[in-house]
């Protein structure tokens, strides 16, 4: 292979990079606005938890607590 084909060559890998940059990009964008949804309709399912009982808040957080030492101590986030 001489200089002038792998330059070619070089070009086009940088093109392949530059177009799969772009698609990483929009994919992480479109998992961040999913993200986004989810945490949403979370708050809004605990809002109306919260309403309908009113001790939700508490029992929650202690179901929460437990479910995450049981499934993975690591999971545990204050």
């Amino acid at each position: 292979m001489n200089e002038k084909e792998t330059a070619k060559r070089l070009h086009l890998l940088e093109k392949e990079i530059g177009v799969l940059v772009d698609d990483l990009d929009a994919s992480k964008l479109d998992l961040r606005g999913q993200i986004d949804d989810l945490r949403i309709e979370m708050e809004t399912l605990k809002n109306l938890m919260h309403q309908q009982f009113p001790d939700f808040p508490a029992s929650f957080r202690k179901a929460k607590e437990q479910t995450c030492q049981e499934q993975n101590p690591e999971w545990i986030r204050e």
